[in-house]
């Protein structure tokens, strides 16, 4: 029973106290440029700035899509669907294929 409520707690309380990193994989990106595009509209917005530790994007040429990678400072938490409007509000033929948090 203790077990079970640790577990809980546990649950509970990790989701705001370590860093959650999120990579938004990106359809329609033609270049690196397009990339970078991305990067500073995405990286460069206040209210991501002020809750992230890291932030890029990443150009794959074999699959012709962008990784936009998103690191939550500890005691934050990314709002991953502003940041999926605000990917798709660069380019209205962008598509996000797949965002995965770790």
């Amino acid at each position: 029973m203790k077990l079970f409520i640790f577990s809980i707690c546990l649950s509970f309380f990790s989701s705001s106290l370590f860093a959650e990193t999120t990579t938004y994989e990106v359809e329609g990106p033609h270049c690196k440029g397009c990339a970078n595009t991305i990067e500073k509209k995405i990286c460069g917005d206040q209210s991501i700035k002020d809750n992230t530790s890291e932030c890029k994007a990443e150009f794959n040429k074999k699959t012709k899509t962008a990784f936009v990678t998103i690191t939550s400072k500890k005691d934050s938490k990314i709002n991953t669907e502003d940041v999926e409007k605000k990917i798709l509000a660069v380019d209205e033929n962008y598509k996000i294929l797949k965002p995965e948090t770790k």
